[in-house]
């Protein structure tokens, strides 16, 4: 790539080249040497310009062209050239002035690269090795240059741009990387390994995009193979006319290290009180004061400014020598060490006692905490004395957490009330006993290196089991603290209840992600197994009774109705069906769904009934409330294959932090409380935990799906409660279900058998649906059942058929999920057109978002996927016959909307 100065040095050459072409138009070739002195004319021109610049070039060119026209061009017409004077004239004139204007430009180029090298030398001058001299003008000269860049405190190198090699180093780059200086010259960083090729070509990268950079952080790698954090600044210089690049390396692990340090150093010092009765100070390793308290300062008698930074030595000239700087010595070198000083004050003599304390940082000493008292007076020290200890009792007995205080041989020397009362022991009886007669024994090899006086840490944290008096096990947070009389300080927190709370989040997590997983399905599911229902159907009807292929088609659907009751469970699971809630007794529930349940369990099993009369309502779909029932009591009943009893019971309670039981996920209020108990053979705690997982099942295959537990529980968390269990193995099952009490009338009314009504009509029905196997289906049996049908793919063609259609649309019949205009939007916009409209919904998925619209779809009806022809053209002509869908003004809790199925039934 052509230089700034090469590619003026080219416009020049063919400007020479240009001003030829200019003499070849003014002459034949094979007269040109007769005129040499029109190219001499041109050459003056050109020299001129050069060196005069502009001016003297248009000088040149006039006084040349005088010549050329007066006393060089006549001559040629003895030549019988073909060629005007005017022509020869104008073509001179073109070429000198071309050389006029190229010529300066050649000048101008040279005027920028000195351009260039003055904004290199401010580039220079912004770098680190510039701004580390004193005088600005000092990178003026380049003996001062290489002066600052041999004494440079930092480390300097100096590399060629193109090539990358060493030019120099300073003494402080081979410190830092182990290379000596005669071993990098002419290397490159990369071939000294100092880095890899890719940091060399992002240095490059960032060097060519920003002429320079500074205070950029790398790893570098040193001739012994360390790796150093360095902070690198680069700028371009230019060297006896060559371009070079000036980088300098701070080591940044120093002022890491310093953070460090001075991280640790505020955290020491937060545990200092400004109010502490006793003089606190912490002293560096260069002997100065970097902390001291108010008190510490008025033991002095001077401002705290007036200590801080200064050293020990000046601020204590007569104590220091033989008795403070000793101390500091034996402090420094890892001993606590205590003594007594009397200091000289304006008052008189003051005694003080003096608590050195090492504190370290990665394994070393970096400064000393120094405790001191003024004990002038003893008997106030002594009170003062009597309060700490009296304080310090007061926090040992009545901590909430378990205190315990053992010899160097782990015997228990003292304990305090809470650590008793979680042992179940007496306090006499733990103390004097030794450490392992309470610790689990899996622990007691790692009890050996902490509470035996085996391991020095200061301070030590596990979490443990421990063992209670009646030889039961419950988990703790144990922490372990040296004192400084050689016992050990145990504080114990009991975990039960947090663990409880986290396996609880965990499952809660868990099974919220297998729901997600099961709602996202349905929809297509369901879509999927209304066509297969469907066809299924309408095949069957066109069949006669000895079809060979009949068995089949029963066989697909009967298959999809058990899908369609596996979905079901699935998005009952997920919380994602379509729910009814009405208010009415839970007890109403109970009986309803006896004598079914009697049926359903054996007869070597006795059912208890308990219902409480007084207990008040809740708001719920009746229909799954019955659901949970008969899952909870079927579950009950496998439990128990040699018979047992069955109890089922009902009351009111208030639930709140004291409530047994108070990991129930509820918000605190009044609940009706559903009691389920059997007498069966009970679960252990790792079937507990899995127990309302979707497939899972601790029965035979074959004998249970594993949905009818998960099914209970998402109905109830859907319905605003909640679902717990406790048993044991051997010891039976409690299933208890919390729904909460609402103060509202009784609006559920149990459905009471009708006549069948006729199915078949003559009305014209708008059909929204966007999957088409659905939608075809739906036109087909609609058709069968007399009906006009209108096709839609979408919200926005059904509206254009609704502004169009001259004849009355009498039910407006949509699913509820489509892309762009769902089925809510639709209705709105629809009953604007034609408000005498009826509406029907059809859905095999419902998200949040439409198990909030479906309460408030007043004047609507909902049919539920997948759906038999039956159901449908029942609902259809239901939807169009019903009377309280004239008014869209209708009480919003009575929205005919239809009651979700278990399973489908021929």
């Amino acid at each position: 790539m052509l230089s700034l100065s090469q590619t003026a040095l080219v416009r020049y050459v063919l400007a020479v080249l240009l001003s030829g072409v200019g003499i070849f138009l003014t002459a034949q070739s094979d007269m040109l040497t007769i005129y040499v002195c029109l190219p001499l004319s041109l050459v003056a021109v050109m020299v001129a310009t050069y060196f005069g610049g502009r001016i003297a070039g248009v000088l040149s060119l006039i006084f040349s062209a005088i010549t050329v026209k007066y006393f060089i061009i006549p001559p040629t017409h003895s030549f019988n050239f073909d060629v005007s004077n005017a022509i020869q004239f104008g073509a001179f004139l073109f070429a000198g002035s071309l050389i006029v204007l190229s010529t300066k430009t050649f000048g101008k180029s040279e005027v920028r690269i000195a351009d260039d090298s003055d904004r290199d030398d401010l580039i220079l001058e912004n770098s680190p090795l510039i701004k580390a001299i004193d005088a600005p003008e000092a990178a003026s000269t380049e003996s001062e240059l290489l002066k600052a860049f041999a004494n440079c405190p930092i480390a300097v190198t100096v590399n060629r741009f193109n090539g990358g090699g060493f030019v120099d180093v300073n003494a402080e780059f081979t410190e830092l990387t182990g290379w000596a200086r005669d071993e990098v010259l002419g290397r490159t960083v990369v071939e000294c390994g100092l880095v890899d090729v890719g940091t060399e070509l992002e240095l490059r990268a960032r060097l060519t995009e920003n002429r320079g950079f500074a205070d950029q952080e790398f790893e570098i790698k040193t001739r012994s193979g360390d790796t150093l954090h360095v902070r690198v600044g680069v700028a371009f210089v230019e060297l006896r006319g060559e371009r070079h690049v000036v980088s300098t390396f701070v080591n940044n692990a120093e002022r890491r290290q310093s953070d460090a340090e001075l991280l640790a150093s505020e955290e020491r010092l937060h545990l200092v009180t400004e109010n502490a009765l006793v003089g606190l100070v912490m002293i560096s390793e260069d002997r100065r004061y970097i902390f001291a308290n108010p008190r510490f300062a008025d033991i002095l008698g001077l401002p705290t400014a007036n200590i801080v930074g200064c050293r020990v030595s000046d601020i204590h000239p007569r104590l220091y020598e033989k008795q403070i700087g000793p101390s500091l010595d034996r402090v420094f070198a890892g001993e606590s060490v205590r003594n007594e000083l009397r200091q000289e004050m304006p008052d008189g003599d003051h005694f003080f006692d003096v608590r050195y304390e090492p504190t370290t940082v990665d394994g070393s000493v970096s400064s000393v905490v120094a405790v001191i008292t003024d004990i002038t007076d003893r008997n106030r020290a002594e009170l003062a004395r009597e309060a700490s200890e009296e304080r310090y009792r007061t926090l040992f007995e009545y901590s909430p957490d378990g205190i315990l205080i053992s010899n160097p041989d782990s015997y228990y020397v003292d304990a305090n009330e809470s650590i008793c009362e979680m042992l179940g022991y007496e306090r006499d009886e733990v103390i004097g006993s030794h450490a392992t007669n309470i610790v689990v024994p899996k622990d007691i090899p790692h009890l050996a290196v902490t509470l035996l006086g085996l391991n020095d840490d200061f301070e030590y944290y596990r979490e443990w089991q421990l063992r209670r008096r009646d030889a039961s096990v419950f988990p703790v947070e144990v922490t372990a603290t040296k004192m400084p009389d050689g016992n050990t300080l145990t504080v114990i927190r009991d975990t039960t209840d947090r663990k409880h709370l986290e396996n609880q989040l965990l499952q809660s997590q868990k099974m919220e992600a297998i729901g997600v997983l099961a709602g996202g399905l349905a929809h297509d599911f369901n879509n999927i197994l209304t066509a297969i229902a469907g066809y299924s159907d309408l095949t069957l009807e066109n069949m006669s009774a000895d079809d060979p292929l009949r068995h089949y088609v029963v066989g697909i659907r009967d298959a999809g109705v058990r899908a369609a009751a596996l979905t079901n469970q699935l998005l009952a699971f997920s919380r994602k069906r379509v729910l009814l809630p009405s208010v009415y007794n839970l007890n109403l529930a109970v009986t309803e769904t006896e004598k079914m349940l009697r049926r359903v369990v054996k007869e070597n099993i006795e059912f208890r009934i308990k219902l409480n009369p007084e207990l008040s309502n809740v708001k719920a779909d009746p229909g799954q409330i019955g659901q949970v029932i008969v899952n909870l009591v079927i579950n009950s009943g496998d439990a128990m294959p040699n018979g047992g009893t069955l109890t089922i019971e009902t009351r009111n309670v208030h639930i709140d932090n004291n409530f047994p039981g108070s990991n129930i996920a509820v918000v605190p209020g009044q609940f009706v409380e559903l009691t389920i108990a059997d007498t069966g053979f009970g679960m252990d705690d790792e079937t507990q935990r899995r127990l309302f997982e979707p497939f899972f099942t601790t029965k035979e295959v074959g004998k249970g799906t594993g949905l009818g537990l998960s099914t209970a529980y998402g109905i109830i968390k859907q319905s605003g409660g909640d679902i717990t269990v406790e048993s044991e193995p051997g010891r039976g099952s409690t299933f208890k279900v919390y729904l909460p009490c609402v103060d509202e009338a009784v609006s559920y009314q149990p459905v009471s058998p009708r006549n069948s009504e006729p199915t078949s009509g003559f009305e014209t029905i708008l059909l929204v649906e966007d999957e088409v196997a659905v939608r075809i289906l739906v036109n087909d049996i609609l058709i069968r059942n007399g009906y006009t049908v209108l096709k839609a793919d979408s919200g926005e063609a059904a509206l254009k058929i609704c502004k169009e259609y001259p004849n009355q649309i009498h039910l407006l019949l949509s699913d509820m999920i489509m892309p762009k205009m769902g089925g809510r939007e639709l209705k709105d916009e629809v009953v604007k057109i034609r408000p005498n409209v009826r509406v029907l919904f059809m859905s095999g998925y419902t998200g949040d978002s439409i198990a909030k619209d479906l309460p408030g779809l007043s004047g609507s009806a909902f049919l539920e996927k997948p759906f038999t022809p039956d159901e449908l053209v029942s609902k259809v002509r239901e939807t169009l016959t019903a009377d309280d869908m004239l008014s869209d003004t209708a009480d919003e809790d009575s929205t005919p909307i239809q009651e979700p199925r278990a399973a489908h039934s021929r």
